[in-house]
């Protein structure tokens, strides 16, 4: 049998166990709603938000199973931030496909004063998909804030996301002697990211002609954290004033040195634990400096030093051996059309893949990674050829007969004789066509 075959059998099988039917909810200008948060509070328990392309005001999940995703191909910009909080153990939110940015905020005073993305005190799990989060910047005092920020969560998880601290933060910072916060911030909290990319914040410089070095890429202060071919870059530091004379507004002085780059990890406190799977880290560069003061006397100015690659490291640190296992398929789907599955691994391995309709947060150093399927169903599909690079059309099978939607959840494993690597996820939302 024909391995796509093997895989609508498998997901026709997981149909026939299928809940009672959860509504597509269409969100935009023609949609059942015009905004996401209005849809998100019509929302039933499991329902599926369909959204299609355009700018939203922000998005907060409290008490209910939600699937947020963009339409296929469509730029959904979410402009104020994620926000998803006291989630119950029983619950799931997910979000494909969506950017969350700021801007289209015109006036500097309407910044958002929090992080793109806040999860916070969350007993239910979080899934985060082929998304872009930038964090706000900052503007006359306003501080930068991280792109993410995650507090006392039980199972959070990122895929292919890239979480993006600001480029240009803190130019016209007023006061200030610290770098920028973290771009993520983990604390209390068992996180995995699959993929994707961390980026610092920039440095920035203030009215008095201090120049600050870069923030940290990832900063963990307690909790669990998988990284499995994550990229972790460190902000860079701020660049230098230029030199000025006496202009009558102030005095004469010379350009500032630039700002020191930040580094892309630190593991601040014991009781954090962090195992990391075929991840690259590149501390920030140091900013440019400042052009000199053109009189004789001026001094001349110097770039920034780039950043360590760590900075402290401190509770339970476990590099794992080989490279990360990772796989991408377009949301959403149609019921009947053929998708891309494309799935990376070590050539020649035995790759499977293991569907299910409910998750898990089953963390296991043997397996190299974390399940987050519960109570799936395994596929073998084939070895992993030479190129490294496992490519096949799925099929899914019709939904319309059972409800307007499904949403199954999967993930890629493979193995050779000796060693499993259970690896990168999907939420797959399979709509009725």
């Amino acid at each position: 049998m024909h391995p796509a075959t093997l895989v609508t059998s498998l997901i026709s099988s997981a149909l026939l166990a299928a809940p009672a039917a959860a509504d597509v909810i269409t969100v935009g200008a023609a949609g059942d709603h015009a905004d996401i948060q209005a849809a998100v509070q019509a929302a039933s328990d499991g329902d599926v938000l369909l959204v299609e392309a355009g700018r939203y005001a922000e998005v907060a999940v409290t008490d209910k199973s939600v699937t947020i995703v963009a339409e296929s191909g469509a730029e959904v910009i979410v402009e104020g931030g994620i926000d998803v909080r006291d989630l119950p153990a029983d619950k799931i939110v997910t979000f494909i496909g969506l950017r969350v940015d700021h801007e289209d905020l015109v006036e500097p005073y309407n910044l958002p004063d929090v992080p793109g993305i806040v999860l916070f005190e969350n007993d239910g799990a979080v899934r985060v998909e082929d998304c872009v989060i930038d964090g706000p910047g900052e503007f006359l005092g306003i501080l930068a804030h991280p792109a993410a920020r995650i507090t006392s969560c039980a199972d959070v998880a990122f895929a292919r996301t890239e979480l993006l601290g600001q480029e240009d933060a803190g130019v016209f910072l007023i006061t200030a002697t610290a770098p920028p916060p973290p771009a993520v911030q983990v604390m209390a909290s068992h996180v995995v990211f699959h993929g994707g990319t961390i980026r610092g914040i920039k440095g920035g410089r203030t009215f008095n002609q201090d120049v600050l070095d870069g923030g940290t890429g990832l900063a963990i202060t307690s909790g669990n954290v998988l990284l499995s071919g994550t990229t972790v870059l460190g902000g860079p530091g701020g660049d230098g004033f230029p030199g000025q004379t006496d202009n009558g507004i102030g005095p004469a002085h010379s350009g500032a040195d630039g700002g020191d780059g930040g580094p892309a990890l630190q593991v601040l406190t014991d009781d954090a634990v962090l195992s990391r799977l075929d991840c690259t880290f590149v501390p920030g560069p140091g900013g440019q400096g400042g052009e000199a003061n053109p009189f004789p006397w001026s001094i001349p100015t110097n770039p920034g030093a780039p950043g360590p690659v760590f900075g402290q490291l401190k509770g339970f640190h476990k590099v794992l051996d080989g490279l990360a296992r990772s796989m991408s398929l377009p949301m959403p789907v149609i019921e009947g059309t053929a998708s891309p599955l494309v799935i990376t691994g070590e050539p020649s391995e035995v790759v499977g893949l293991l569907w299910g309709l409910s998750h898990t947060s089953a963390f296991d150093l043997s397996v190299h990674g974390q399940v987050l399927v519960e109570d799936g169903f395994l596929t073998v599909l084939g070895n992993i050829p030479t190129s490294g690079t496992f490519a096949m059309n799925l099929w899914f099978p019709p939904v319309s007969a059972v409800t307007d939607g499904l949403v199954v959840r999967g993930q890629v494993i493979t193995g050779s004789p000796g060693e499993v690597y259970v690896g990168d996820h999907v939420t797959a939302v399979v709509l009725a066509e």
